[in-house]
């Protein structure tokens, strides 16, 4: 007499378990650090964005100033050649710098989702008219992720050609 043994044994059903079990903890594993990638990528992103941006427009405006008003740690107050006032101020309490003109509206230079810390520092001489500017960039992170973390610290100066 012969038994028709068609079905799966216990040890072939562990075993099978086991393997689908791996590969999926593996597919898993794999998709996350792919989506954590992207996430970082997109942070670092956006902080050197807002750099670049934040550098150029300020650099852009001192290369057109002719007058000098006035430099603090948090403001710094300047004319241009087409007699445009320009006043740039750090808010830390906000996270923020803004370019204001003419005494118009308020822009804000930074996104939404990175923080702004800075300082204006005057340093010019007798021979020449220089402003130095120390600003801290952070992306405004809230899961607490550290791999989702990115800051950027540049320190740079300036020098106008006052008329």
């Amino acid at each position: 007499m012969k038994r028709n043994q068609s079905g799966l044994t216990l040890i072939e059903i562990i075993i099978y378990v086991t393997i689908v079990s791996m590969i999926l903890t593996v597919a898993i594993f794999f998709a996350w650090d792919v989506i954590g990638g992207q996430t970082k990528s997109y942070i670092i992103t956006e902080v050197n964005q807002n750099s670049r941006f934040i550098i150029s427009t300020i650099s852009k405006d001192i290369r057109q100033a002719n007058t000098l008003n006035s430099v603090s740690e948090t403001v710094l107050d300047i004319d241009l050649l087409s007699g445009d006032n320009i006043v740039y101020t750090f808010d830390n309490l906000a996270n923020t710098i803004s370019r204001q003109a003419n005494a118009g509206d308020i822009i804000v230079l930074n996104s939404a989702v990175v923080n702004v810390m800075g300082i204006w520092e005057d340093l010019s001489t007798m021979q020449a008219s220089a402003i130095g500017l120390d600003i801290t960039i952070t992306y405004n992170s809230e899961s607490g992720h550290s791999d989702w973390e990115s800051t950027l610290s540049t320190e740079t100066s300036f020098n106008l050609n006052l008329q």
